[in-house]
């Protein structure tokens, strides 16, 4: 099954190919457990944590949120100018975003682990990736 993201507003995907809509409400950075809309969070990693939680997801491994390298996307830089690449600043708000969403994500019996080394997200235990991954088996 594949996944959109896309704004509150985007046209809606048919749902040909497996391929499913959800919403994401701009500037909420909580998770939004009702409704049509996940929360944004900041990034898209943030989204699909809210999204599968809701799906039911009991366990979530985190893989290559680092947060704090402004400009060293591994995609390149934005080019559309309503996409630019984060800043420190931006980077702050994201962590801000995973540490308010640790308490809401464990009250509701979902664990999230932190695989990616040296991650500026602090909000969650820091685990090497063969550990969680061997721990879940």
């Amino acid at each position: 099954m594949a996944l959109m993201l896309a704004t509150e507003g985007a046209p809606r995907a048919s749902g040909c190919c497996g391929l499913h809509h959800a919403g994401v409400t701009p500037g909420l950075n909580a998770m939004a457990w009702d409704g049509p809309c996940i929360g944004a969070g900041g990034s898209s990693a943030f989204q699909a944590a809210n999204l599968v939680a809701r799906w039911g997801v009991r366990r979530i491994l985190l893989l290559g949120t680092d947060c704090h390298s402004p400009g060293a996307r591994w995609h390149g830089p934005h080019r559309h100018p309503m996409q630019p690449n984060p800043t420190d600043a931006t980077m702050r708000l994201w962590v801000d975003a995973w540490r308010a969403a640790a308490p809401e994500l464990s009250a509701r019996g979902v664990q999230v682990l932190n695989c990616t080394p040296g991650s500026a997200i602090d909000a969650f235990p820091a685990v090497p990736l063969d550990r969680a991954l061997n721990e879940g088996a």
